[in-house]
């Protein structure tokens, strides 16, 4: 993940864009989203810009899902980031999900240290609970948490919050029914 900023001295106005059941990219927006630049971040889905304004304070959009990208004559207030950079931006929207971030910890397998490293950065902190298992504490939206449990479930775990543990067996749950399984407790 590489971050480049994009500070402009304008906003910028754009349709953003979805597939439908066929397989084609419309547009969704009913008027133009209206923004301010902050910069551009590279995950393993695609390139996003992240940006002020809109709906909430701060956003992001993949850049192959924008169309009608235009320069507008209003300036950009240069609102800027209280102590944070575009990495520390990417390494906390797991999957790219704009929900709010939790503290979450983790226990994985030294099999996928590699990864959690390059996910959440090489500053993380990590405990070593015996030969095979690792634990960390890291801030992540709760969506990607999910996702990163279900993508690595045969090497990962959540262990807190209690309530997060708590939306991964409801997942489970409704996984194992939907594939005729009675999960239970």
């Amino acid at each position: 993940m590489y971050p480049y900023y994009l500070l402009s001295a304008y906003m910028v106005c754009f349709d953003y864009m979805h597939y439908n059941t066929n397989g084609e990219l419309k547009i969704i927006n009913h008027s133009p989203i209206v923004i301010e630049l902050r910069f551009l971040i590279c995950q393993e889905d695609g390139p996003y810009i992240v940006f002020t304004g809109g709906i909430y304070r701060v956003m992001h959009y993949r850049i192959d899902k924008i169309a009608n990208l235009r320069i507008t004559s209003c300036s950009s207030s240069k609102y800027t980031f209280p102590n944070m950079d575009a990495t520390t931006y990417a390494h906390k929207k797991c999957f790219m999900f704009s929900d709010d971030n939790l503290n979450v910890t983790f226990r994985f397998r030294a099999s996928i240290l590699d990864y959690m490293i390059e996910l959440f950065d090489a500053d993380i902190i990590l405990i070593q609970r015996s030969n095979d298992d690792i634990e960390t504490t890291v801030s992540i939206n709760k969506t990607g948490a999910l996702l990163l449990a279900q993508q690595y479930s045969d090497a990962l775990e959540i262990i807190y919050p209690q309530s997060l543990i708590q939306d991964m067996r409801d997942r489970i749950t409704n996984l194992g029914g939907r594939y005729g399984m009675h999960v239970s407790d």
